[in-house]
């Protein structure tokens, strides 16, 4: 996903050189110049996040990785595919993107269950033009009507994509607007949410390219990272036990649940995040005296 410039100030300034990276389609990169069409995956993320780190912070390793949500899923996946670049993970509401993960957020029997008034309009908004192809699945018709040639279509199917999940983002019942968000003025903005929302959908349908247990059992390979996992115990978006079933496999890990929902807005989990971070900046304080030390944020 895209950053915000917020994100700044969760990191102690003179602890770290904090450097923000929008993913691929996402905020500020919209296209990878000489990228072909279609060259956003996973892997293609993970190894812009070893670009970054050669060609930006000029390190050879990250003192810490950061990312929430999407972000905490492709930091993991960054830390086992390029063993050895990172010396700590912090994962905000961590997401396995397992199959069971992908159908609790997008289809019914999941979340639905605990939020029914914001998961009508969602629901009804497929099914409205659901067509053979789509096998009966939300998410499916979803991102098929995100990249539709009308841009009424697709902005409209992204407002009810995102008001669903931005219903369910909070911890309070009602937290978030039930039904869809507003269509934006500007054109230009309302297209690039639907673009944004076609890309989710995309990554959902895939499970961010990642097999069945993959991101589980990379899990062990981590001996000499220093992980730290802050999850809501209310989170809706990211259910709290797929954080706990990681937690279990990290070697180094620890695991805080905290009463908050998804959204880092949370002040409990905001405490927690700044928390951890500062855990990460004081065990390496001898270092740090001698120079300020590079780390990247992802979040999502």
């Amino acid at each position: 996903g895209a950053t915000y410039a917020s994100a700044r100030r969760l990191f102690h300034p003179e602890a770290f050189r904090v450097v923000l990276f929008d993913q691929r389609g996402c905020g500020r990169t919209c296209a990878v110049p000489g990228a072909p069409e279609g060259a956003n995956t996973t892997a293609h993320l993970v190894e812009d996040i070893a670009q970054l780190r050669v060609e930006v912070a000029r390190v050879t390793q990250w003192d810490v990785v950061y990312g929430g949500s999407w972000g905490a899923t492709l930091a993991l996946a960054y830390a086992q595919a390029r063993p050895g670049e990172t010396q700590a993970l912090v994962l905000r509401s961590l997401g396995l993107w397992e199959p069971a993960d992908v159908a609790w957020l997008y289809e019914a029997g999941g979340a639905s269950h605990f939020f029914p008034e914001a998961f009508g309009p969602y629901e009804a908004r497929a099914r409205a033009a659901e067509k053979v192809g789509d096998e009966g699945s939300l998410l499916r018709t979803y991102a098929r009507l995100l990249e539709h040639e009308d841009q009424d279509v697709r902005v409209d199917a992204a407002r009810h994509f995102y008001g669903w999940e931005a219903a369910i983002a909070g911890f309070e019942a009602g937290s978030g607007p039930a039904g869809s968000l507003p269509a934006p003025a500007d054109p230009a903005v309302a297209d690039a949410m639907a673009g944004a929302a076609a890309l989710e959908a995309q990554y959902a349908l895939n499970r961010g390219w990642f097999a069945p247990g993959q991101l589980l059992e990379g899990c062990a390979q981590l001996t000499d990272t220093d992980v730290t996992i802050v999850h809501g115990r209310y989170d809706m978006i990211c259910r709290p036990s797929g954080a706990a079933a990681a937690a279990g496999r990290l070697p180094r890990c620890a695991l805080r649940f905290v009463h908050a929902g998804h959204s880092d807005e949370a002040p409990a989990l905001r405490s927690a995040i700044i928390h951890a971070l500062d855990t990460v900046a004081s065990a390496r304080y001898e270092d740090l005296r001698a120079g300020v030390q590079a780390k990247v944020v992802i979040d999502g």
